[in-house]
């Protein structure tokens, strides 16, 4: 699927001699790289997905605007998760979007350490609920809650779900069907992404849906990252990436993002004001 960006020519000499060839592109800015920069996506919407053969989302769009400020030329690939982390691996690829940190991958990522987005776990209920989460998750302990099964929405949740802290969990494998008992009733509270959710909530068929709305504050953040390939250097991409990032959430460029996409979804979000 990939070209891969060395190539190597053998000549028959007294002794052999490996001519080791790379075609790469020299900025302004003194960024050295094998163009076009491949950086790989994978399906994770509202964040990173393919519609109409065209790869989109909210990280993919902070990432291109980020790259067209660098200067640097570059291609999107959509690829499967353990596909991507092994292209990374290799070298086939550049970058991948949007990965969490884990100690064991550093030995093949060089992440990018300023935070490229947070998948934040949030509480979403009907739009006509009365029920409102201060922060303490022992409040919401009388009510019924939707979970996904064998999925994680941080240690916090996770350790009260453990400790079985609250009166009934649902557990379903799909988050479609989640939606589905809380637009019935069947459930009081589902747990899940912050904008994920309200997505999925969008693209799913349900028969006379509801209004549905997030409780604030979240629940947890966990943050994701831009990470480069160790199979060369690319430090002072990284670097550059790190401080154009940095700048565009300074200036409001990274929110304006973000908010471009609430409205284009038409994601109607109803906030509840904190107790």
């Amino acid at each position: 699927m990939y070209k891969s960006q060395f190539y190597c020519l053998e000549i028959t000499v007294p002794y052999k001699v490996i001519i080791l060839l790379t075609y790469c592109l020299f900025t302004a800015s003194s960024l050295s790289y094998c163009a076009p920069f491949k950086i790989a996506t994978f399906h994770f919407p509202p964040y990173e997905y393919k519609s109409d053969d065209v790869i989109t989302g909210i990280s993919v769009d902070i990432v291109k605007a980020i790259f067209q400020e660098m200067g640097v030329e570059f291609e999107l690939f959509e690829l499967p998760w353990s596909r991507g982390l092994k292209a990374l691996k290799t070298g086939k690829i550049d970058c991948f979007i949007e990965v969490l940190w884990k100690q064991e991958r550093e030995t093949y990522m060089d992440y990018a350490k300023e935070v490229l987005m947070p998948e934040t776990a949030s509480f979403f209920v009907l739009g006509n609920s009365s029920i409102q989460f201060s922060g303490n998750l022992s409040t919401l302990s009388s009510y019924k809650i939707g979970v996904r099964q064998d999925f994680s929405y941080g240690s916090s949740f996770d350790s009260s779900i453990a400790s079985n802290q609250y009166k009934i969990i649902t557990r379903r494998t799909k988050n479609e069907d989640l939606l589905r008992m809380l637009n019935t009733g069947e459930i009081d509270i589902l747990i899940g992404d912050k904008y994920g959710m309200l997505y999925l909530y969008q693209h799913t068929f349900i028969r006379h849906k509801r209004t549905i709305k997030r409780l604030t504050p979240d629940v947890e953040d966990t943050p994701s990252y831009m990470v480069f390939t160790k199979q060369r250097d690319l430090s002072a991409i990284r670097n550059q990436f790190i401080k154009v990032l940095h700048n565009f959430k300074t200036d409001g460029r990274y929110q304006n993002i973000i908010n471009h996409w609430e409205k284009a979804l038409k994601q109607e979000l109803t906030i509840n004001p904190k107790p």
